[in-house]
């Protein structure tokens, strides 16, 4: 014959965070800039786990394309993902990354330097024999490789003359970052 308290207190359980997931954040499609770095918003991600009337968003994040190079719906891994709102503290993420797709269009070359044509005997002719070996390109970003390729010059004409005008067409771009330009 026991009597037992209706209540009891003390250190008896525990109420742990509950874990919540992350879909739907977004990455904007970037023009080339040599960088892997993505803009994200991850104010579109839904939270899977969020019981109803609790505040919980998402802070940070930072995203970064597997390379620098252009190309479409390409893959952005987003990673430092954290939790705020009044209710953050009840929660925790399962994982801190996520993913997005977005694009990187290519940049644009403003202008050509440095492509020099050789003297030449005169022939009649006004073809222009091009060195392209120290060409320049405006717009392109530092540690990018790039090369000045298929272009045509000729003389403004066939007579004898000293700092004559020289037109070049057909410059095409060559090297290994030639496709993000």
């Amino acid at each position: 014959n026991y009597t037992l308290p209706t209540s009891v207190s003390g250190n008896i359980g525990s109420i742990t965070p509950a874990s919540l997931s992350v879909g739907g954040a977004v990455a904007s499609d970037k023009v080339y800039d040599a960088t892997t770095a993505a803009s994200i918003n991850t104010g579109a991600a839904v939270l899977s786990g969020v019981l109803p009337g609790d505040v919980v968003s998402l802070l940070g994040g930072k995203g970064n394309f597997a390379d620098k190079n252009v190309g479409s719906a390409r893959k952005v891994a987003i990673g430092g993902i954290v939790l705020g709102g009044a209710d953050a503290g009840n929660y925790t993420l399962a994982d801190n990354t996520a993913s997005a797709s977005a694009s990187i269009t290519p940049a644009t070359i403003a202008g050509v330097t440095g492509i020099t044509a050789a003297d030449k005997l005169h022939d009649g002719g006004v073809a222009a024999t091009l060195d392209a070996s120290k060409a320049g390109f405006s717009g392109m970003y530092a540690g990018d490789m790039l090369t000045g390729e298929g272009a045509s010059g000729s003389f403004a004409d066939a007579e004898i003359g000293a700092g004559k005008t020289v037109s070049i067409v057909g410059i095409t771009l060559g090297g290994g970052d030639a496709g993000n330009y």
